[in-house]
C-alpha cells in the first residue's frame, strides 16, 4: 500500500494537482530550453503540479488551462537548512552551524509541521519506495514555472509517477489559496504511528541532518559566554576547532563535577551502610543519565 498521502491509482489520461513529475530526458529537454535557471538547479529533483485539477482535465483532446504551473520538489534537508538558517541569528552560529536547544526545538517543532502539511509555502511528500520515491522531499510551492499547456501537456504526463489522494490534493489546493478554513486531512498521528512514534521519527531526521551542532543549554550558554570574553578581532575569526576545543573543556569541567558529586554521594550512601555492591551501581546509573549530566553546569 501506498503512504496515506497517496493514491493507489495513477490517472494516466490527465494531470491532476498535486501530481509529482520525475526529470524525464524529455522534462529536462524542455525544462533546459524554456526554464534554463530550473533546469540547472540540481537540487530540483522533482516537480510537483500545482495548476487546479479541474482546468487540468480534458474534455474532448484538450484542457482549459492555458499554462500548466509546476513547482520545483527538493530533498527535505533543503528545507530544514532553510529554516535553521532563519533562526540562527548569530553570526559566528550561523558561519560555524551550531546552536543550543532553543533553536533545535523551534526546528523540532518545523519539521512536525512539515511532515503534516501544515507548514505554509512547503509541501511534504514522504518517501514511498513503492513508486521510487525512495528519500523524504518538500514541495517548494513558491519556486514555480509556468508551461503551454498544449505543448507540453503529454510530456508531464508521460514523466508523472505518483499523484496525491484526493483529501491531499484539496490540502494542496488550500496550501496554495487565499481561504481561511483549514482542509482537514490524516496526520502521522494517529493515522501512521503514535505520538512517541512520530517524535523518535522527527528525533532521527534532525540526527541524521548533520549540517547543525545542537549543545544542550548549559553548554551552548558556556560557548556563547566564552566568545563575548573574546575581542572583537578573535570572535570575527574564530574557527569551528576553537569551538570544538570550547566544548571540549566544558565536557571535562563537567566530567569533574560529575565525579565530585557522585564520589560525595557514595560517600554518604557507605556511610549509611549500604551494601558496596548497591552504591557501585547507583553510581553507574548517575553516570549514565543523560538528564542528570546535562544539569550540571
Amino acid at each position: 500500500m501506498p503512504h496515506f498521502t497517496y493514491s493507489d491509482k495513477l490517472d494516466t489520461s490527465n494531470l491532476q494537482q498535486g501530481d509529482l513529475i520525475k526529470r524525464s530526458d524529455e522534462v529536462n529537454d524542455i525544462m533546459r530550453k524554456i526554464h534554463p535557471y530550473f533546469y540547472e538547479q540540481q537540487e530540483n529533483k522533482y516537480f510537483i503540479v500545482v495548476t487546479q485539477s479541474c482546468d487540468l482535465y480534458r474534455r474532448a483532446e484538450d484542457c482549459t488551462a492555458r499554462y500548466i504551473t509546476i513547482a520545483a520538489v527538493k530533498p527535505l534537508s533543503i528545507a530544514i537548512r532553510r529554516f535553521v538558517d532563519s533562526i540562527l541569528n548569530d553570526p559566528i552560529e550561523r558561519r560555524l552551524r551550531f546552536g543550543g536547544e532553543y533553536s533545535k526545538n523551534k526546528t523540532n517543532q518545523f519539521v512536525e509541521r512539515l511532515f503534516n502539511n501544515n507548514e505554509k509555502e512547503y509541501f511534504f511528500l514522504s518517501k514511498d519506495n513503492g513508486s521510487g520515491l525512495i528519500d523524504d522531499y518538500c514541495a517548494f510551492l513558491k519556486l514555480n514555472v509556468p508551461f503551454r499547456a498544449n505543448e507540453h501537456y503529454d510530456v508531464f504526463l508521460r514523466s508523472k509517477v505518483l499523484q496525491l489522494s484526493e483529501s491531499f490534493q484539496h490540502k494542496l489546493g488550500y496550501a496554495l489559496g487565499n481561504t481561511y478554513s483549514r482542509v482537514g486531512t490524516q496526520d502521522w498521528v494517529p493515522s501512521v504511528c503514535d505520538q512517541r512514534e512520530f517524535e523518535k521519527k522527527i528525533s532521527k531526521v534532525l540526527e541524521g541532518y548533520e549540517d547543525v551542532s545542537w549543545y544542550d543549554n548549559n553548554l551552548y550558554q558556556y560557548i556563547k559566554k566564552k566568545l563575548k570574553d573574546l575581542p572583537e578581532i578573535e570572535r570575527e575569526t574564530i574557527n569551528l576547532e576553537q569551538i570544538e576545543a570550547i566544548v571540549k573543556s566544558f565536557q571535562k569541567m563537567r566530567d569533574e563535577k560529575l565525579d565530585s558529586i557522585i564520589q560525595e554521594l557514595g560517600n554518604v550512601m557507605t556511610s549509611l551502610d549500604v551494601e558496596e555492591s548497591k552504591v557501585n551501581k547507583f553510581k553507574k546509573r548517575i553516570r549514565n543519565n543523560p538528564q542528570f549530566t546535562r544539569a550540571i553546569k
